[in-house]
């Protein structure tokens, strides 16, 4: 299995495990911050953006919460990485490492994208703030 394939088969089993055991208000917060967080790396670097997932996450808080959570989890798993050792990996990476980490994320996350629309439903630049 090429890397590709493997970031395309992780990001549709996430994203559809999101559809089917998720309320549509969670599912559409994930659709939404699947869109941004490319953007958000890009922006602030990769522990920033993780940074401000973490703070955001809980999964038994309200929805948002949770579709941070979620989101904190799949960049975990797309990594290789338990979820509670996420941050602390990323941080402690060697430059090199962690520009392989950022390039790792944004490549698989181009298919958590394209999923969040299509199993989803949820369109780049909609937003799910204020539902």
């Amino acid at each position: 299995m090429t890397r590709q394939q493997r970031f395309l088969s992780n990001a549709y089993e996430k994203v559809t495990e999101v559809k089917n055991t998720e309320e549509k208000s969670v599912q559409e917060r994930y659709g939404s911050y699947c869109h941004r967080l490319p953007a958000l790396i890009r922006a602030c670097g990769l522990c920033q953006a993780l940074a401000y997932v973490q703070e955001r996450a809980d999964p038994r808080g309200s929805d948002q919460k949770k579709a941070m959570a979620l989101i904190l989890n799949h960049v975990a798993h797309t990594l290789g990485v338990q979820p509670d050792q996420l941050i602390d990996r990323v941080r402690r990476a060697e430059m090199v490492e962690y520009m392989h980490m950022t390039r790792e994320v944004l490549s698989a996350w181009v298919y958590y994208k394209r999923f969040a629309t299509s199993i989803l439903g949820v369109e780049s630049g909609e937003s799910a703030e204020g539902r």
